[in-house]
């Protein structure tokens, strides 16, 4: 039996597993409890990927000798590859009580506590290991590892050049220096490391895939695709090669393939959860938000207690507009990892989106508390003071929000729209800018290859004029296209389509077409709220004459006579309960349900005697006027802006909450009365019940977050009066 033991023991140091195999399963037919047979059976066993089997054959050797190193050794890499990650910190650590100086057991220690996030016990481990043997050259390795996730490369490119010293032949080394090269900022270095490993292992996938992410980051794409696919094709269930992959096609742009190409991640067996994380969070990025939420759900199946798939998730989540479940996600994350400024963040964000804003200021100034100085939380509390009106404590922190982060384009965004608030137009349009660095603004941008015309000299050139935000945007900021064919611009205008006839008729335009349209060559563009800061506009220098629009000539006569045909001779009154939820935006959404309410609100209004009201609501809420007798609706006419124009046309007086049409029939100089929310637009500035944007529009402001009838009361006894002088 005993020269049984020893040719199976050759035959395994041999790599010749299946025949050693068989000699240890022979031994133990014969006694079951030979310890050395079940410790290597098992060792054989881990070998072949059989981790279970393994598990129960080492275990069994330890039962029958608890005191050999070797065995908790080997029992805890099989424990580690099956990922059993505490026992096999506790069988590593058994070995080490045996045996203090055990460089495989503090080797395997040490990436176990790496794999758990101990990064720092990690490193003394593997060091304890290289003291012990210096050179352990899978030791170095990994220790590299960790100090690049410590954020010490330079360290790491130390390490490796030591393990390369040992093994010059060996690829994965110079691949691993390579990587540690570029994070040091050594470009050149790295390449030549990369090149040296692909010349060692030029069919190895996952030197293909680390010479394709060096030559990445040095900006060479289409190489960086060959190696890439190459590694593909070569280990299609590979994960770093499908990773790499999915990273180039989407710096090539190529969203589409990428989304699919990260999407193939979740159906390879072998893919581990920071491979699915990347992945989810790429499609998050993407704004490709279901396949994003099954992507966590899938990890938190396989990690449950992973607590930044739980943030990621309510993020997802809350981008669906599923913030209930938003909100659940964001607890769970704060329960894993109580105090986690990040999340806490994430829910105060979110508590300030449902209006829940003292909520939302008390939790962001407990995060400031925690990260004094971060600038996120400082301007999630600026969000909150915000919301609840208190503008010069909210400018205070988004202030200091912005010297904390100058680059972070959201926080320049905050500040300019609090100094919009304030009239502080000089600094406020400057900054609003910056709107273009987030991340839905930016995929409006329709024409980023043409010069932006920021009010220098234009006569004589082609200036595209473009509408980038709602319908009420365009018709506020659109008075500034004649303004610009007055300094010699051959003004183009692209703009919604329900829009086009309507603005065909503004003075000094040349050409006016729907957005995608074309529009010919251009010298110059500028979205239309851009203009204000071309034009240096501060609140006494609006361009306030009106009217600057005016409904179609040959619109105004079929509906004039559908007007009276309708209504009997008096004071006719238009009526706007509701905006454009725009179920595509969660935050748009969320602002809508806040300024929108339900026509039987509108009781106090329709009380009032002496006028006819009209429907000028369109969409989904204009059906709540069948069942409102005292308002005639006359909205199936409606096609687009230039219909509602002819409609506003015969009408004395519009009473809307802060939509469309309320700038419409402002910039036709129709009196309007606007119901403005507690949290009203920028656009209204602070403390007024008047506009300079508009001379004949009147605010009725919200007291309070929610209270509609004290604006209300005040709007229809103003209402009796106006209709009694007339």
């Amino acid at each position: 039996m005993a020269d049984d033991f020893a040719k199976a023991v050759q035959l395994h140091q041999a790599g010749r597993l299946l025949e050693a195999v068989e000699i240890y399963q022979r031994i133990l037919v014969s006694n079951p409890y030979d310890e050395g047979a079940n410790h290597l059976l098992g060792v054989a066993c881990s070998q072949m990927g059989q981790f279970d089997l393994a598990i129960h054959l080492i275990s069994e050797a330890i039962r029958a000798n608890d005191r050999v190193p070797d065995y908790h050794v080997n029992l805890g890499n099989a424990q580690f590859s099956a990922r059993r990650l505490p026992e096999a910190e506790a069988s590593y650590r058994r070995a080490l009580a045996l045996n203090v100086d055990i460089p495989e057991a503090l080797f395997g220690l040490g990436n176990t506590l790496a794999q758990t996030g101990r990064l720092d016990d990690a490193l003394v481990a593997h060091e304890r290991a290289v003291a012990l043997r210096p050179a352990f050259v899978e030791a170095l390795a990994n220790m590299a590892g960790v100090l690049n996730r410590l954020g010490r490369p330079a360290e790491a490119v130390d390490k490796l050049r030591r393990a390369v010293a040992e093994r010059p032949g060996e690829a994965s080394l110079h691949a691993d220096l390579g990587r540690a090269l570029l994070a040091t900022d050594r470009p050149a270095e790295a390449d030549a490391t990369a090149a040296r490993a692909l010349r060692l292992a030029p069919d190895s996938a996952p030197i293909l895939v680390a010479a394709a992410d060096v030559i990445r980051a040095r900006g060479r794409l289409e190489e960086a695709m060959e190696h890439a696919s190459r590694a593909a094709e070569l280990s299609p269930n590979y994960p770093p090669a499908v990773l790499i992959l999915a990273r180039l096609l989407r710096a090539m742009g190529r969203d589409e393939r990428a989304a699919e190409t990260y999407l193939r991640l979740a159906g390879i067996e072998s893919a581990g959860v920071s491979h699915l994380f990347e992945a989810a969070n790429a499609m998050n990025e993407m704004r490709r938000l279901p396949e994003a939420v099954a992507l966590y759900q899938t990890l938190l199946a396989r990690e449950h207690d992973h607590s930044e798939v739980w943030n990621n998730l309510g993020n997802a989540l809350r981008e669906q507009g599923e913030l209930d479940r938003a909100a659940e996600c964001y607890e769970t994350a704060e329960k894993l990892c109580p105090d986690d400024p990040i999340v806490m963040s994430n829910r105060a964000a979110l508590l300030g989106s449902l209006g829940r804003v003292q909520e939302a200021e008390a939790l962001s100034r407990r995060v400031v508390e925690l990260s004094p100085g971060a600038a996120v939380p400082l301007s999630n509390l600026g969000q909150a003071l915000y919301a609840q009106g208190r503008m010069e404590e909210a400018r205070e922190q988004f202030d200091a929000a912005g010297l904390a982060d100058p680059d972070n384009d959201d926080i320049r965004f905050h500040r300019g729209i609090v100094r919009l608030m304030l009239g502080e137009f000089t600094e406020g349009w400057a900054l609003y800018e910056a709107r273009w660095g987030n991340r839905k603004r930016a995929d409006v941008h329709r024409h980023p290859g043409t010069p932006q015309w920021r009010g220098e000299d234009v006569a004589g050139r082609t200036l595209l004029l473009w509408s980038e935000q709602g319908f009420g945007d365009t018709l506020q900021f659109v008075r500034y296209a004649p303004l610009a064919a007055a300094r010699g611009a051959r003004v183009i205008l692209e703009v919604q389509p329900a829009l086009v006839s309507l603005l065909q008729g503004m003075p000094g335009i040349a050409k006016v077409v729907a957005v995608g349209g074309e529009t010919g060559p251009v010298d110059l563009q500028a979205p239309l709220m851009s203009l204000p800061l071309a034009f240096g506009t501060t609140p006494d220098t609006i361009p306030a004459a009106i009217p600057y629009l005016a409904p179609p000539p040959e619109r105004l006569e079929p509906w004039t006579r559908r007007l009276n045909a309708s209504l009997p001779p008096g004071s006719r009154i238009g009526l706007v309960w509701a905006g454009d939820s725009r179920d595509h935006d969660i935050e748009c959404t969320l602002i809508d349900r806040r300024r929108s309410l339900a026509l039987a609100q509108l009781q106090p209004l329709l009380a009032v005697t002496g006028a006819a009201f009209v429907s000028l609501q369109v969409g989904r809420q204009g059906l709540q006027a069948r069942d409102e007798t005292r308002v005639a609706d006359l909205t199936s006419g409606i096609t687009d802006f230039a219909d509602t124009a002819a409609l506003i046309a015969g009408l004395d007086l519009v009473i809307s909450v802060d939509t469309s049409t309320a700038h419409l029939a402002a910039a036709m100089g129709k009196p309007v009365w606007l119901l403005s929310r507690f949290d009203g637009c920028w656009r209204w500035l602070m403390g007024r019940d008047d506009s300079p944007w508009y001379p004949t529009l009147r605010l009725y402001r919200q007291p309070k977050a929610g209270d509609w009838e004290t604006p209300l009361a005040r709007m229809a006894a103003d209402l009796a009066a106006w209709l009694k002088g007339r």
